[in-house]
């Protein structure tokens, strides 16, 4: 993962300190500070030093009925340990899907792997995209759901990051995932952490129902405002005023519009940037830059900025301001 532009500096190491990779990111101060605090605390280990990955496949024998529950790297929400699955044929599977979970394991998504989208199996039967590392076993003095807990912490993430190497997709290998720094306090502490994230976790869940709450009764009530059904027509036939018809010819798409209603349309009330510009043209010039799927789910912030000179940039972009939108990325020129 790119430094923000703020904390790009100049640093030096110990030649001593240096490891078998010479990638500068690796090296970054902001990097060594987190695992330098992890070992100041005395109870720390590796990754690697108390779990066992699985390499377990299947010929997909145990599926008579020729279906599976298929997890992607997609299918995980990020952060929060919840992930979902797509019902797949065993004719229609990805050729390489075929990685064979079981209730307990934690799986890795290797690709991009800082923005955490690690989560514990539930149910059996589950196969999981070859982009997962898959923990099965982990060491009894170790909690499985504390170190789930911390490695979907900034303390593992960062290392995540740290540990990746590729361009625009970082991935990382599970031999670095092995070498990851953990804190690992006594069974006890490990269990009133869990209790605490728990607790949390349950808390935050009950706040984000009573939201949800009233943002559906709010849209409910803007539905009444305007006329329009929140629920969908039953209507075999309808009527659409021609100046409603905004070009589209697509009956569903009125099926639930009154034709008395007055509506606007966004461009009626935003404006619609289309300022292209081919960042290739800039040079050698740093920009900064980030995916669609650099925001999180709700594109209200950013989680990741890349920073490159812009000719290692490649892409047609739209640039509004100091800021450049792709379809799949933004940048923002110094």
């Amino acid at each position: 993962m790119t430094p923000d532009a703020n904390d790009l500096c100049v640093f030096a190491i110990k030649r001593g300190d240096i490891d078998k990779r010479l990638d500068v990111p690796f090296y970054l101060p902001q990097y060594q500070q987190i695992v330098k605090r992890i070992k100041s605390c005395k109870q720390y280990s590796t990754i690697g030093d108390n779990v066992v990955f699985s390499k377990e496949t299947t010929d997909f024998s145990e599926y008579p009925d020729g279906k599976f529950e298929y997890l992607e790297i997609s299918g995980v929400e990020l952060g929060s340990n919840i992930y979902k699955t797509t019902v797949t044929e065993v004719a229609q599977a990805p050729s390489r899907a075929k990685m064979k979970t079981q209730p307990g394991d934690i799986v890795i998504s290797t690709t991009r792997p800082h923005r955490g989208a690690i989560a514990e199996i539930k149910i059996t039967g589950i196969i999981a995209s070859p982009g997962f590392s898959i923990i099965r076993d982990v060491d009894s003095c170790v909690d499985k759901t504390f170190l789930l807990y911390t490695m979907l912490s900034n303390v593992v993430l960062q290392q995540m990051a740290q540990r990746s190497s590729g361009g625009n997709y970082p991935a990382i290998v599970e031999d670095e995932i092995k070498k990851i720094y953990i804190p690992v306090p006594d069974y006890p502490a490990q269990q009133r952490i869990v209790k605490f994230f728990e607790e949390s976790i349950a808390d935050r869940a009950a706040q984000y129902q009573r939201s949800n709450e009233i943002i559906c009764g709010f849209y409910e009530h803007i539905s009444r405002v305007f006329g329009l059904k929140s629920e969908k027509s039953k209507k075999l036939c309808y009527a659409v005023k021609l100046k409603n018809i905004d070009g589209v010819i697509d009956a569903k798409r009125y099926a639930s519009i009154k034709g008395t209603t007055d509506r606007l349309r966004i461009a009626d009330m935003c404006e619609i940037v289309e300022d292209k510009i081919n960042v290739s043209k800039l040079g050698n010039q740093v920009i900064d830059w980030i995916r669609i799927d650099d925001l999180p789910n709700q594109p209200l912030d950013i989680e990741t900025i890349r920073t490159q000179p812009a000719n290692e940039v490649e892409g047609a972009f739209l640039k509004y301001r100091r800021a450049i939108f792709w379809s799949h990325a933004l940048v923002r020129p110094y």
